[in-house]
């Protein structure tokens, strides 16, 4: 996986972004420590004597942390404080055997969490009621954006709103309809603006929209696919002990099918570029199949790899339902 990595420039891309992350993080404390640039502090004579002090230790400890943060990398794993260890236990979930498998992001999902708490004044107001260490300005200048953003997509939303859009949805220049679900922190401004719009149109949001809105950034979103699996484990029990003729067999069955096509679809998950490359190819041809017509655990399977192998004969799309890039039904 590490060689592929490298092969399609993923590692080249993480090294060049993060590495500027924190170039940024560490000149922004070099200018409120000793008023210059990092630049400057690079060329300055006397840089080795700063640098034997503690305080260069803690600039380069804040820079690194910040940087973590701002790249969605930083572990919030603190046994000494009763929300750090449950962000420990959420961390460790994803290395664990088997489990980590269905909860395979709880670094990502606690840092989605810290975004949102940051972005809109609950870190800000959590500052002064704990007494953190965080940098008051940058809290304030952060909460400042993140309510902006939801005051403008909130009138944004409003449009998509009458055009009948979906929360995730919007039009692209072109006409069509994207699905932004996973453009995260994008998605989460502009589900909470969609939320706005509601309030402002109809005086209140709907709950099916709230429900889904809270499933998608809460707790739900990182054990959605162990809840799955539990409750696959909990029919199995329930038909077993309660039905007159349990047809648990089918229970287990599916269970196993579930657990496949989630390790086949990741383990295959590196084919991914390779696979779109292949779906472009086809242009104006290609049209995204329905993966819940036929055996939709193994069309799951192979969803990372299904351009390659159907050009290979060895596996055949279901009849397509959906356009590519809308979601409109297909009427050809």
């Amino acid at each position: 996986m590490d060689k592929i990595q490298l092969v399609y420039g993923v590692k080249l891309q993480d090294m060049a972004t993060k590495s500027q992350e924190f170039m940024y993080a560490i000149d922004k404390q070099m200018r409120l420590k000793y008023d210059m640039t990092y630049v400057d502090f690079l060329n300055d004579p006397n840089m080795w004597k700063r640098m034997m002090g503690d305080d260069y230790a803690e600039i380069v400890s804040t820079a690194s942390q910040d940087a973590l943060r701002n790249v969605f990398s930083k572990s919030y794993a603190d046994s000494k404080t009763p929300v750090g260890t449950i962000a420990g236990f959420i961390e460790s979930l994803s290395r664990q055997p088997i489990i980590g498998a269905m909860v395979p992001f709880g670094q990502f999902f606690n840092n989605t969490m810290a975004h949102i708490m940051d972005h809109t004044g609950i870190s800000l107001a959590h500052k002064y009621w704990a007494g953190t260490t965080r940098d008051p300005m940058e809290l304030l200048t952060k909460t400042a954006v993140g309510l902006t953003s939801i005051g403008v997509l909130s009138q944004y939303e409003k449009e998509n709103l009458d055009a009948g859009l979906a929360w995730y949805e919007e039009r692209a220049s072109d006409g069509s309809i994207r699905n932004r679900l996973y453009d995260f922190p994008y998605i989460f401004y502009k589900a909470i603006g969609r939320m706005g719009a509601h309030i402002e149109k109809d005086g209140t949001v709907p709950r099916e929209l709230f429900d889904e809105v809270v499933l998608t950034f809460g707790p739900g979103a990182l054990t959605r696919q162990l809840d799955d699996n539990m409750k696959g484990m909990y029919d199995i029990i329930s038909d077993a002990v309660t039905a007159e003729d349990p047809e648990y067999g089918q229970a287990v069955v599916k269970v196993i099918q579930n657990t496949t096509s989630m390790y086949a679809s990741g383990y295959t998950r590196f084919l991914d570029p390779v696979n779109l490359t292949a779906s472009m190819m086809k242009g104006e041809a290609y049209v995204a199949p329905d993966r819940k017509q036929g055996a939709a655990w193994v069309n799951n399977s192979v969803r990372y790899s299904d351009e390659l192998l159907e050009s290979i004969g060895a596996y055949v799309k279901p009849e397509k339902k959906y356009q590519s890039i809308t979601t409109e039904a297909d009427q050809v």
